[in-house]
């Protein structure tokens, strides 16, 4: 049986067409009073997730609980849960089916009218969830079973939506979409040591990594079913490769000309029932997406953050608005508080990067838009980073390595008199020993404090940490395909989805990421197999001069200048912070270590500004407050 609550919580409506970026939550406990207390309390603490309405349902033994933002039919027909056909399993659903009108259709069920989250439940009633892998969107659901009083978490295959799930110590297990509020709701774990370790290294958390001892990230790619006892299985949805396994339906061909796939991912990322706006810079990512939406026979609204109107990336940006037809306008942040207390509040892990984000939602939601589109993803996907033209170097590197060991030494020697002003990275992969597969290069390109120091900083010398072990298929290859899947792994999956997520959400708005799709990565892990890497070859794929002409243009990028406010500035005050031996972060980072960072000169600002961001969310931790 179940039933609706409006405990604590808007009545809800019944279950309609509904879409859109939301809070999700839930508990497993067969005492009704406290898991609706609980659910009502997770859902408050996400309510920026979705302030369009609030609702939860008791089914024993769980409460499962929505914060909603309405972005497709957003009225009062479009509220969850989502049920199934027979009654039996009842959804809570973050994100977008993107597929969801070829899924229902493969399903024998209506595929014009309902909520594109409609078809989970029925696919879980009838196949389980081993027809998972045919959904193509950025999601994360929690399904309960009312016949088998179990409860399916599962998360899409990049993880571009979180979740998190612990178990309470009276047994209960409570799961939600944002780590501050699952930590809040009872007396939370310990900082993982491990969890700090890789933050100093890398600068963010492993993108299916928890900071807190108790708390768990749903995987990527990954079901996971639990009951009162806690976690009783898991599985894989397209298989151990979060890039492989067979496309979902109604997904272009594999052989599909880029173009094509392009244009099919962008068509799916521009179905809203309220405005979209186009986060455009005078970059090519962007622009390829202006060029998408205008073939689409679309007309956007871009918005380009800049110190001014005609500063930064503004003219380049409404050069390429012109030329694509669209509708364009500047957000100017040069003077305006960055509110920098608020960026830490809503950090849901650690995060040296994530301001500019920040920023830039705020500003979009401060135009009026709940949706926008982003070209996140596109460097990943195509090869658009520096460290891409830098990878032959490795060939040549592992050459010296095979040197006797005469002519090996020499060339050591030589490395040891290099001026100081030559990048220590540099030196750390010339010398023996050093990187010499693309997952090591990338490892290498990406750190910010170098590990040996992590270790030590946190207690950890004498272990090898998980992080730096590559993902399985990746192996001692140097190829750019196989660099494209260290940086979806290291940075994409671990720093810029979360940041986006979060940050974005932060300002009720849903960030579409049209890069980051299955069918999109898969073209660009097939390009760089071929050997075509890069954004001038990209946009020779695509076959438009204008887009050709943004390829050639030096890399662009809306940056909020974290050295120079950290010096003179909001961020000033996080890092004279750290001056205090009572800091949050010295309980968590050695003292000494520390100190040496802070006293270094300028040309460590990653490293001081690592320990301020990871100090200001320690502290920010403790301000959260959930009634237990």
């Amino acid at each position: 049986m179940h039933t609706w609550s409006d405990a604590h919580l808007a009545t809800a409506a019944p279950a309609g067409r509904e879409s859109g970026m939301c809070g999700i939550a839930g508990v497993v406990d067969a005492d009704r009073d406290r898991a609706e207390h609980r659910v009502a309390a997770l859902i408050r603490m996400q309510h920026h997730r979705g302030p369009d309405h609030s609702a939860a349902m008791y089914t024993r033994p769980s409460a499962l609980g929505i914060a909603r933002l309405g972005i497709i039919a957003p009225s009062d027909a479009g509220n969850q849960p989502l049920w199934s056909a027979g009654g039996t399993i009842g959804t809570v659903f973050n994100g977008e089916i993107y597929n969801h009108r070829e899924v229902a259709r493969w399903l024998g069920i209506d595929d014009t009218h309902g909520s594109d989250g409609r078809v989970i439940p029925h696919l879980l009633e009838v196949h389980g969830s081993r027809e998972l892998w045919r959904l193509r969107g950025m999601y994360a659901f929690a399904a309960a079973d009312v016949q088998r009083q179990k409860i399916l978490l599962a998360r899409d295959p990049l993880g571009i939506k979180p979740l998190y799930w612990r178990r309470l110590s009276d047994g209960t297990v409570a799961f939600a979409s944002e780590l501050r509020a699952l930590a809040a709701i009872a007396p939370r774990g310990s900082i993982r040591a491990a969890a700090v370790a890789r933050f100093l290294h890398l600068g963010a958390l492993g993108g299916d990594e928890s900071p807190l001892d108790g708390i768990q990230a749903v995987p990527a790619n990954t079901w996971i079913e639990i009951d009162a006892s806690g976690e009783r299985a898991r599985g894989t949805i397209v298989g151990p490769d979060r890039l492989g396994g067979p496309l979902p339906l109604g997904a272009p061909e594999t052989d599909a000309p880029l173009r094509t796939t392009l244009l099919d991912a962008v068509a799916v990322h521009l179905g809203a029932d309220v405005p979209t706006a186009l986060l455009l810079s005078s970059g090519i990512d962007s622009a390829a997406i202006a060029w998408a939406a205008r073939e689409l026979g679309s007309t956007l609204t871009c918005l380009t953050v800049a110190p001014g109107p005609q500063q930064g990336e503004a003219l380049g940006a409404a050069a390429i608005a012109a030329a694509f037809s669209h509708h364009h306008q500047v957000v100017t942040v040069g003077g305006d508080p960055l509110d920098i207390e608020s960026f830490f509040g809503h950090m849901q892990r650690p995060s040296i990067d994530g301001l500019n984000t920040w920023i830039v939602c705020r500003a979009v939601r401060d135009h009026g838009f709940k949706v926008a589109l982003s070209g996140l993803g596109g460097d990943e996907a195509f090869g658009g980073y520096s460290h891409f033209r830098q990878l032959p170097v490795l060939q040549v590197l592992r050459a010296l390595d095979r040197l006797p060991a005469g002519p090996r030494r020499w060339v050591d020697q030589q490395l040891d008199l290099l001026p100081g002003r030559v990048p220590a990275k540099a030196k750390t992969l010339a010398a023996l020993g050093g990187p010499r597969t693309a997952w090591e290069f990338d490892l290498l390109h990406r750190s910010v404090w170098p590990l040996e120091r992590a270790l030590a900083g946190t207690g950890l010398v004498d272990t090898v940490p998980d992080h730096v072990q590559p993902p399985d298929g990746l192996g001692d290859g140097c190829s750019s395909a196989a660099l494209i899947r260290a940086e979806v792994d290291s940075y994409l999956s671990a720093t810029l989805l979360p940041d986006a997520d979060g940050f974005s959400m932060a300002s009720s708005v849903e960030l579409r990421v049209p890069f980051v799709d299955r069918c999109v990565l898969a073209a660009g892990l097939h390009a760089a197999e071929d050997g075509r890497v890069g954004k001038v070859r990209f946009a020779r794929a695509i076959g438009d001069r204008r887009l050709l002409r943004a390829a050639r243009g030096p890399k662009q990028g809306f940056t909020v200048g974290v050295q120079q406010k950290m010096n003179a500035g909001p961020l000033s005050a996080y890092v004279r912070a750290l001056a205090d031996p009572t800091a949050a972060v010295w309980s968590h980072v050695d003292p000494v270590i520390g100190r040496r960072v802070l006293e270094s000169n300028s040309r460590r600002w990653a490293e001081i500004w690592a320990l301020a961001s990871l100090n200001a969310w320690l502290e920010s931790l403790d301000t959260d407050k959930c009634d237990h």
